[in-house]
C-alpha cells in the first residue's frame, strides 16, 4: 500500500476524533465553499480542479463524502478530462476518483479503467526525465522531488508499478543535502521541509527508507519547528506555515520521531489558525480561508488529537 493511500485510510480512522461541533462547523463552511457546479473555488469565484481534490479531503474528513455531494460535480469532473493536464492537476483527478469509488461507490467519468489508464500514461510521459523523476513542466529539463512524489502516486491508483525504482532511488538520494532534509530541485542548496516529506513518502514506497536517512531528516524536520509550534518550509522561512507543519508532523510519525512535546506545540499553533466560523488560514498573518490549508488543518488536528508518547 503506497502512502498516499495508507495516509487516506488512517485519516478515515483518526477523523471521528474531530468533537462533533468542530465537524458541524467545517462542514457548513465547506458546503458554502462549492460554486453551481458542485465544484471548489480557491481563492477566487471558479471553479478548479486542484481546490476540488482538496474539497473532496475534507468531505471525506468531515463525513460528508456521500453519493449526492460526489454526483453534483460529476459534469465538471467529466470535462477536465477534455483539458490539458499537468502532474498535480492530475494527481487531483485520480484521487478523487479513488476517494469517489472508494467511499462513495461513484465513478466520476464513463471510461473503462483500461482508458483511463491509457490517457494518464500519456501525460505522465510529457513528464518523464532521464534521471528517472518527473518535472514541474513540460518544458523543464530538471525532475523534481515533489511531482516525482505526485506521478507515483499516480501510478499507484492507476495500478501501474513504478518504472526503473533504482534511477528514481538513485536521483532522490542525490537530492538529500547535508543537514538532512532535501531538495526539490538539483541545483537547490536550501533543504525543504515539503519536498522533504515527498521524499520520505517515495522511499518508504520503495521499502529504501534506512536508519540514515532516517534519522537525518528527522533531525532536520525537528530543526524546522519554530517557538509558535509551527512548522517552517526552510529554514530562511519568515514564518511557520499550516502545509508545512502538517506534513512535518506526519513524516514525524512515519519515521517515529514525533513525540509528545512536538506533537503538543503544534497542535496549539494549528488550533490557532482554525476560524471559529469554519476554514483554516495558512499563517498567522493571512485573513482568508480556503479548503485547501482547511484540508491541512483538519487532517493535522485529527492526526494530532491523541498525543504520541515521549520518545525514549
Amino acid at each position: 500500500m503506497s502512502f498516499a493511500v495508507d495516509f487516506a485510510l488512517r485519516l478515515m480512522k483518526t477523523a471521528p476524533r474531530l468533537p462533533e461541533d468542530q465537524r458541524a462547523r467545517h462542514s457548513t463552511w465547506l458546503l458554502s465553499e462549492a460554486v453551481a457546479d458542485g465544484a471548489f473555488r480557491g481563492r477566487s469565484d471558479l471553479a478548479d480542479l486542484y481546490y476540488t481534490a482538496f474539497g473532496v479531503r475534507c468531505a471525506l474528513v468531515l463525513g460528508c463524502l456521500d453519493v449526492p455531494f460526489l454526483e453534483k460535480m460529476r459534469p465538471f469532473l467529466q470535462q477536465q478530462t477534455h483539458q490539458k493536464l499537468t502532474v498535480v492537476d492530475l494527481a487531483s483527478f485520480l484521487n478523487i476518483a479513488f476517494l469517489a469509488d472508494l467511499f462513495g461507490g461513484v465513478a466520476i467519468d464513463d471510461r473503462s479503467p483500461q482508458e483511463r489508464q491509457n490517457w494518464a500514461l500519456q501525460i505522465l510521459n510529457l513528464y518523464r526525465r532521464p534521471d528517472g523523476g518527473w518535472a514541474k513542466s513540460s518544458k523543464s529539463s530538471q525532475s523534481s522531488t515533489y511531482h516525482t512524489f505526485l506521478a507515483l502516486g499516480c501510478l499507484e491508483l492507476l495500478d501501474v508499478p513504478a518504472p526503473e525504482p533504482q534511477r528514481i532511488l538513485a536521483m532522490l538520494l542525490q537530492r538529500q543535502a547535508s543537514d538532512g532534509g532535501f531538495v526539490d530541485l538539483p541545483f537547490l542548496r536550501e533543504s525543504g521541509t515539503n519536498p522533504t516529506a515527498a521524499a520520505l513518502a517515495v522511499l518508504s514506497d520503495l521499502n529504501v527508507l534506512d536508519d540514515s536517512i532516517s534519522q537525518k531528516a528527522s533531525s532536520f524536520l525537528r530543526s524546522m519547528q519554530r517557538t509558535d509550534g509551527g512548522f517552517a518550509a526552510a529554514a530562511q522561512a519568515p514564518c511557520s506555515d499550516l502545509l508545512s507543519t502538517v506534513t512535518a508532523i506526519v513524516s514525524l510519525d512515519l519515521l517515529n520521531s514525533l513525540d509528545a512535546p512536538t506533537a503538543k506545540a503544534a497542535k496549539q499553533y494549528v488550533t490557532g489558525l482554525e476560524h471559529s466560523d469554519g476554514g483554516y488560514r495558512s499563517v498567522i498573518l493571512d485573513d482568508q480561508r480556503d479548503v485547501e490549508y482547511t484540508f491541512y488543518g483538519l487532517a493535522a488536528t485529527a492526526w494530532l488529537a491523541e498525543a504520541p508518547p515521549q520518545a525514549p
